[in-house]
């Protein structure tokens, strides 16, 4: 493999993060009703499938399907909340699973869980009040 040594930029940050879902409904479900996620645009219809949800520090998180892009596991988004044992709470009534926490260390309180499709994530809060 030929490697450049041409320089360039880094990148300037993420500007969504996407997990595949198997089942987009049951997965909007899950992030809306359980997490309280609020969508901002919605695509449901065609080859490719999808929801996204921009943030308030402008991020945007989404969730997509499309037979040409199929589901694999995905990992490691955090998810910014205020209270975490609720939102914990809130995964298993929603379907998901708990796999670790609420644990609390000396910067934060975090959980890892999985949704309704197979995806993990964390709910995460900072102890100082910063998000991002």
């Amino acid at each position: 493999m030929d490697m450049t040594t041409t320089k360039i930029s880094p990148p300037r940050g993420l500007d969504a993060v996407y997990y595949m879902v198997k089942d987009l409904a049951r997965a909007r479900k899950f992030y809306e009703d359980g997490l309280g996620f609020q969508p901002t645009f919605v695509n449901d219809s065609g080859e490719w499938q999808g929801v996204e949800y921009e943030l308030p520090t402008g991020q945007t998180f989404g969730l997509g399907k499309s037979d040409s892009a199929p589901w694999r596991a995905c990992s490691g988004a955090m998810i910014a909340v205020e209270n975490v044992e609720a939102h914990t709470k809130r995964v298993s009534e929603f379907g998901g699973k708990i796999h670790m926490g609420p644990s609390e260390s000396a910067v934060c309180v975090m959980s890892w869980c999985e949704d309704t499709e197979g995806n993990t994530f964390a709910l995460h809060h900072r102890k100082d009040g910063t998000v991002g």
